[in-house]
């Protein structure tokens, strides 16, 4: 298999469909942010940014042992408890294999949280990509993951306070075992909630990619 990616395209699709849930949330809402938002709102807004990509397709709440069987990694024996078999991941990106045209794999999993409180379910996840990449990566179709997430503070100071602690928070959660390498984008804003009350947000991007 191989499948011609562009990385940075999918992940500028992360940060606009944050974007986009964001303003369209706050305009609906008349002042409420992403932080008051269900997760799934988030996660459907990346979807439908990464879904109007070219060449690309994109599913919703795919089961993860699902996943790695269409990715051709399944080998033999139980998926390890660490990457939850049983769970679901929240989008999958599919590409066309270049070397048997019309034949679409899984290539992409996509975890995504929204103004993470509690970091173990970050932790988890962060775990599940990783194993996800790791599983029979020589005939694996799974070529990167990506975890992304919405940040809220109530100033510029406190919001970059915030991004880096998440930032280093998520680079200790990768398994010490795997070579992995990551790269990290974040874009911070501000928002008028209404009567001028100013929020600072940011979208965070993580893309794993095995060490070659």
């Amino acid at each position: 298999m191989k499948f011609d990616i562009n990385y940075k395209e999918i992940v500028d699709s992360c940060h606009k469909g944050i974007e986009d849930a964001q303003l369209n949330y706050v305009r609906v809402t008349g002042g409420f942010c992403l932080k008051e938002a269900p997760e799934y709102y988030v996660t459907s807004s990346i979807f439908d940014t990464v879904g109007n990509l070219d060449n690309v397709y994109a599913e919703l709440e795919s089961r993860v042992s699902t996943t790695i069987t269409n990715a051709e990694a399944r080998g033999r024996g139980k998926l390890k408890q660490n990457i939850r078999p049983e769970g679901r991941c929240d989008i999958v990106v599919w590409h066309e294999d270049t070397e048997d045209e019309d034949k679409y794999y899984p290539t992409i999993p996509i975890e995504v949280k929204c103004d993470p409180i509690d970091m173990q379910k970050s932790k988890d996840d962060i775990v599940r990509l990783a194993g996800m990449l790791q599983k029979n990566s020589e005939t694996s179709s799974i070529q990167a993951c990506i975890f992304t997430c919405y940040l809220e503070k109530a100033t510029k100071d406190e919001l970059q306070k915030r991004i880096q602690q998440v930032v280093n928070q998520l680079v200790s959660y990768i398994p010490d075992q795997l070579e992995i390498t990551h790269e990290i984008d974040s874009r911070a804003s501000e928002i008028d909630a209404g009567d001028g009350d100013l929020k600072a947000w940011s979208s965070i991007t993580m893309l794993l990619q095995l060490s070659k």
